[in-house]
């Protein structure tokens, strides 16, 4: 499962990510800052990036590894009307 997640910037209150065992590490997507969280385990996978593109605050997580996770999101286009 992979959820996407778009906020307006205006409207973005925060999200919360447990992060008991884990660390934030710093991640660059498509040029801008974002935070990741590596959940997974052996028998497990679920990360979750969170990063803002100058007008979107914009979430991904999923039960993928952070390297695959990071892969999907640095794929995500705005597209325009």
């Amino acid at each position: 499962a992979i959820t996407f997640t778009q906020y307006a910037k205006s409207e973005f209150d925060s999200t919360h990510y447990n992060t008991e065992y884990n660390d934030f590490i710093e991640v660059e997507i498509n040029g801008c800052y974002g935070l990741c969280l590596d959940l997974s385990n052996d028998e497990n996978a679920f990360s979750g990036a969170i990063w803002d593109n100058g007008d979107y605050i914009l979430e991904i997580t999923g039960n993928l590894n952070k390297s695959k996770l990071i892969n999907l999101a640095k794929s995500a286009e705005i597209c325009k009307k």
